[in-house]
């Protein structure tokens, strides 16, 4: 699991591409729901999922 602000949209497709070339003849799904991209390994039930949040924390204003 990769969790903090240092991982970017341009991370997450290299290393969706990294996975689908390393196993060329896997079947796989890449499918987006919100922020939420989800890579799916169909023959191996494997499951690389990504949540885009553009902040770590919950930003509340008070006055």
């Amino acid at each position: 699991m990769f969790v903090g602000d240092s991982l970017s949209l341009n991370q997450w497709q290299s290393l969706s591409c990294l996975l689908v070339s390393g196993v060329p003849s896997a079947r796989y799904n890449l499918s987006r729901q919100g922020m939420i991209s989800t890579l799916t390994f169909t023959d191996y039930g494997v499951k690389v999922m990504m949540d885009r949040s553009l902040y770590l924390v919950d930003v509340v204003r008070e006055r």
